[in-house]
């Protein structure tokens, strides 16, 4: 049985915006303000570059080949080697379960600002339900992510509308910044953490009316939407909060709302939304991913069953569930951040690489979407120098 093709163009538009911003902002800016304190914004500026040119890659990728499986099958068909297209399948399903996991341990630190429940418990509970409504059906748990994620860029508004006042502090902003080379680069290494979800677009393309056409535009709406927002959100909280509170914060979105003397309860089930949508989305993609590698036999051949009455598929999807709580039960936020990010670079220099591949093979086909050859050239290099900016960090 295949999967349900339903998904039209704005809700797939959606679901990449609620990958992003579920997995990044909410959970995550506080780990990269404390790396590179005042200059946050500029750490989530060289990452959008980063993500921006990724984008470009995935969007005529997809475009070619609008199956599930993406980053497995796009090695795939440039190189036809089988294993090396397994491998890049099961690191992108690790990308997925990480992330999941990283994410979930954010849901439970705004949990404990009003209850005492075992952080593990409530990371149980929460990735269980969210399993749950992945395995009841691809529609509504896309509708559903579409409506997590209004309310969730209505909280990033609601931030950027409270701390308004920085946009007119830009000089004072950049003449009283204290900050170290290595502590941006270090800042941007997680802050593209924050954009990991774009990619994760291309695996819902057999669920996807007009894949081709739909899916490059969505992908470039999520990116730039989620950059704009990144900026801005980091712009107020390093204006409004001070190096020192940055540091010892895990949630420095919800003293935001307290600077402004705001009661922050409305804003930490925003928070929790967000974050719950990220988790959705990760797990909707992993399952896909590992489907469409089952499908392409670099994965069991169990996996690639689809549930009869859901059209989801059931197996991998409870693979997934219980590989995120074990990795959530093992790994602190900022290590799982970091692993994602790392095997992500990794993912996306091959991604590029087949992209320049398909391009000199397929020369004379015409896509829906296309960029031109020095993109994806151009696209390595960055990611080239991204890693080893990180490398020399590291070492240094």
């Amino acid at each position: 049985m295949a999967l349900k093709r339903t998904l039209s163009r704005t809700l797939v538009a959606f679901y990449g915006l609620g990958t992003i911003l579920g997995a990044g902002i909410y959970a995550l800016i506080g780990e990269v303000a404390k790396e590179a304190e005042k200059a946050t914004p500029w750490a989530f500026l060289i990452a959008s570059i980063l993500a921006l040119f990724t984008a470009a890659s995935y969007a005529e990728l997809c475009a070619r080949f609008p199956y599930s499986a993406g980053s497995a099958l796009y090695v795939r068909r440039a190189f036809n080697i089988k294993w090396i297209a397994g491998v890049v399948g099961w690191l992108v399903v690790c990308t997925g379960i990480v992330s999941s996991a990283a994410i979930a341990h954010g849901f439970a630190k705004y949990i404990a600002l009003f209850s005492t429940f075992s952080p593990y418990f409530v990371i149980t509970l929460l990735v269980i339900f969210l399993g749950g409504l992945a395995i009841w059906g691809i529609k509504e748990s896309a509708t559903l992510i579409f409506i997590m994620t209004l309310i969730e860029v209505g909280g990033l508004i609601l931030i950027i509308f409270y701390g308004h006042k920085a946009f007119f502090h830009v000089n004072e902003l950049e003449l009283n910044t204290g900050f170290s080379f290595n502590g941006i680069l270090i800042g941007a290494f997680i802050a593209f953490y924050a954009y990991i979800g774009f990619e994760d677009m291309v695996n819902i393309a057999e669920e996807t009316i007009n894949p081709g056409r739909a899916l490059p535009a969505a992908i470039f709406f999520a990116v730039t939407v989620a950059t704009v927002l990144y900026i801005l959100v980091a712009w107020v909280v390093v204006d409004t909060l001070s190096v020192s509170i940055l540091a010892g914060s895990d949630v420095p979105l919800v003293q935001i709302i307290k600077s402004q003397g705001q009661n922050p309860v409305a804003f930490i089930f925003i928070a929790l939304v967000a974050i719950s949508n990220g988790i959705l989305a990760q797990i909707i993609m992993a399952s896909r991913m590992i489907y469409g590698m089952a499908k392409q036999e670099n994965a069991p051949l169990f996996f690639s069953q689809v549930n009869s009455k859901t059209q989801t598929p059931l197996w991998a999807t409870l693979f997934v569930i219980g590989v995120i709580l074990l990795f959530a039960y093992t790994l602190p936020i900022a290590t799982l951040a970091k692993i994602t990010s790392s095997v992500m670079f990794l993912i996306f220099l091959l991604i590029h690489a087949a992209l320049i591949r398909v391009k000199i093979i397929h020369k004379g086909e015409k896509p829906a979407f296309s960029v031109p050859l020095f993109i994806p050239i151009l696209s390595m290099l960055v990611t080239v120098l991204f890693i080893g900016a990180q490398i020399f960090v590291a070492l240094n």
